[in-house]
């Protein structure tokens, strides 16, 4: 039995709502208006109904009621959306079989900037807890936001930076759950406010989770019993071991999921300043995590050792039986700068920025020791112009630029120390007729990877991609929508240079 407690205090004044439906009275002849939630798929905002590309979007009560300790697990429930788990504290998206690389993660609107891509057991640096909405974007969406997206977006907003005026001094909410499947305590305080061009956010939050309860064995039945007979041979060799340790070594991970339990807080403070033709905002947030990954997933193959005489090869096999206690101790700083200036020209309407810089790093602790030092510091930048209607199109122009730096030290350091560079120009076009409205886009990206070991090893790739797609309304009941794409992805790092199997998944 999962029971979990939600109450959410407005501390001055009540949040608006996102969408709003049709009252419920009506005629069952009349069409039924489905909820016009504006997406950010596109550099003008529209609603999902006049998307090409399918979208998703999670807010309100209905992202308070789906809350989970990962972002994997939070949009499990989504259409086309499921999860990694290596553990709870650990679920990064999958959007139709596609996840890791293929999978463009963004925290308004630019990278997270971590090193979820490397292994499904490294979390996304983003906790889900005060989040505002998160909008999932299926299909080749890579045009925006690069050829890592080719399986869909998943951008997380959370409203730390303001780009309209507050309507109060003072406003936020106070929010806190329990969860009894994990004994789950959080809690988050959210204050914003704001006085003339002014206006600040501050947020912060603490969730602490214990080992999930289960209502079984942790381990499958085949694996008890390979277990056993390992056990068994032991016995034969060594009399001093009884049944009955056998059997209180099986209840121990009965009845829960072992070192799954995690630690979470951050918190956040922006400040933007709003005028007549933009705003330009900053903000500095920090994520802490420490949580356990379940065991069994750190353990080395029977093939590998094939040739080795028959002690080496007890040895190893008991080798492979232990089972240690792996900790990931996860840390971020992050830095995000967002702008706008509405210039109102003939030909200009808007200058947009995002910058974003990020220092991060998590240790995987092996019996409290560190194993591996995961290292990624970087930045990630977007300039998009907007312009006015040009011949019957409206769209926009946009430079995106990149840069991280990736080290990685210790047991599982699979991967060499490498810095990567991204340079992209993208284009994006709508035109209407009448009830038929066409999108264009294209994009063309160059990235660099230099292993940085002294071996001079680097690699230079140059992709291109194009959509293309129509909206037709014929009337206020039908929408047709149909998209055609092609898209390229550069390989990463990892994929160029890993040496090996990652030790902890096997893969």
């Amino acid at each position: 039995m999962h029971l979990s407690l939600l109450f959410t205090l407005p501390l001055a004044a009540a949040t608006t709502a996102v969408a709003q439906t049709v009252p419920p009275e009506h005629h069952h002849d009349e069409p039924v208006a489905l909820e016009n939630v504006i997406v950010t798929a596109t550099p003008y905002a529209r609603s999902q109904v006049d998307l090409t590309q399918p979208t998703n979007v999670l807010a309100g009560q209905a992202l308070w009621q789906s809350q989970a300790t990962s972002l994997g697990d939070l949009l499990a429930g989504e259409l086309g959306v499921s999860s990694t788990y290596f553990g709870p504290g650990s679920g990064r998206p999958i959007i139709r079989g596609l996840s890791g690389d293929r999978i463009r993660v963004l925290d308004n609107g630019t990278g997270t900037l971590d090193a979820s891509v490397i292994s499904p057991d490294h979390a996304v640096a983003i906790d889900p807890l005060l989040i505002e909405r998160v909008e999932v974007v299926r299909g080749p969406a890579s045009l925006l936001y690069g050829g890592a997206a080719v399986g869909g977006v998943i951008n997380v907003i959370t409203h730390r930076i303001h780009p309209d005026p507050v309507d109060a001094p003072l406003q936020g909410r106070l929010e806190g759950r329990y969860g009894s499947v994990n004994d789950e305590r959080s809690g988050g305080l959210i204050l914003e406010g704001g006085q003339g061009p002014l206006a600040w956010h501050f947020d912060a939050f603490h969730r602490r989770a214990g080992d999930l309860r289960i209502p079984g064995y942790a381990e499958s039945a085949r694996r008890r019993a390979q277990e056993d007979d390992h056990d068994h041979e032991d016995d034969h060799d060594d009399d001093h071991h009884d049944d009955d340790d056998h059997h209180d070594d099986h209840d121990e991970i009965h009845g829960r999921v072992p070192n799954t339990g995690l630690t979470t807080k951050g918190g956040a403070f922006g400040v933007s300043y709003l005028g007549d033709r933009g705003y330009l905002g900053l903000s500095h947030s920090r994520l802490d995590s420490f949580y356990g990954l379940p065991p069994g997933l750190h353990v080395h193959h029977e093939e590998e050792h094939e040739d080795h005489d028959h002690d080496d090869h007890h040895d190893d096999h008991e080798e492979e039986h232990h089972d240690e206690e792996v900790n990931i101790d996860l840390r971020q700083h992050r830095f995000d700068l967002q702008g706008e200036w509405r210039a109102e020209t003939a030909l200009v309407r808007a200058l947009r920025v995002k910058l974003s810089h990020s220092d991060y790093r998590h240790a995987e602790l092996e019996d409290d020791e560190i194993g591996t030092l995961y290292k990624n510091r970087g930045y990630e930048g977007r300039w998009e112009l907007l312009h006015e209607p040009v011949g019957g199109f409206t769209g926009a122009l946009g430079v995106q630029a990149g840069r991280q730096r990736f080290d990685a030290v210790g047991a599982e350091a699979f991967v060499p120390p490498s810095t990567t560079r991204n340079l992209a120009l993208f284009l994006f076009e709508e035109a209407t007729f009448d009830r038929l409205v066409w999108q264009l886009g294209a994009r063309a990206e160059r990235q660099s990877v230099r292993v940085d070991d002294g071996s001079r090893r680097s690699r230079r790739d140059h992709t291109a991609s194009l959509s293309t797609g129509f909206v037709w309304t014929p009337d206020e009941t039908w929408t047709l929508a149909a998209a055609l794409a092609h898209t390229q992805r550069a390989p990463n790092a990892q994929e160029l240079y890993a040496d090996g199997p990652h030790l902890g998944t096997g893969a």
